[in-house]
């Protein structure tokens, strides 16, 4: 099923979840009424935050807001995959430094790991750029 801008549209003007249970039918898309309670209350939400939903704002989706909060997921000595932009594939390269780091837009701490270079140099990576153990 595709959703189009106006099944939105419909579901976001729904007055009730009984009301967006119906819509829903109506456009052959499958749900069940608890599903439709929830959606209701994620479209209705008041627009303030909770504590932890305001915590990940803050602090840039999934950094930390102070530098001694970073916990690192990987740790030197291992061996990790990584996006290897000039074969558009990845590489297996072992962890040799890791710090912690602003994001972009200055916001968050996150974790940045260093992999050594055949030629002595190292090539920085930030932590959600690593694929994978």
């Amino acid at each position: 099923m595709k959703f189009t801008i106006e099944i939105l549209e419909k579901a976001k003007a729904a007055k009730t979840a009984e009301e967006l249970l119906a819509i829903a039918k109506a456009e052959n898309v499958e749900l069940t009424a608890e599903e439709a309670a929830k959606y209701f209350a994620d479209l209705n939400k008041s627009g303030e935050l909770a504590d932890d939903e305001l915590n990940s704002v803050a602090a840039g989706c999934g950094g930390a807001a102070r530098e001694e909060d970073v916990v690192f997921l990987y740790e030197v000595g291992q061996e990790v995959e990584v996006p290897n932009y000039q074969t558009l594939g990845t590489q297996r390269l072992k962890i040799k430094y890791r710090k912690v780091v602003l994001n972009a837009i200055g916001t968050a701490y996150v974790p940045k790991y260093g992999f050594e270079k055949a030629d002595g140099s190292v090539r920085w990576v930030m932590e959600y750029d690593i694929i994978g153990s």
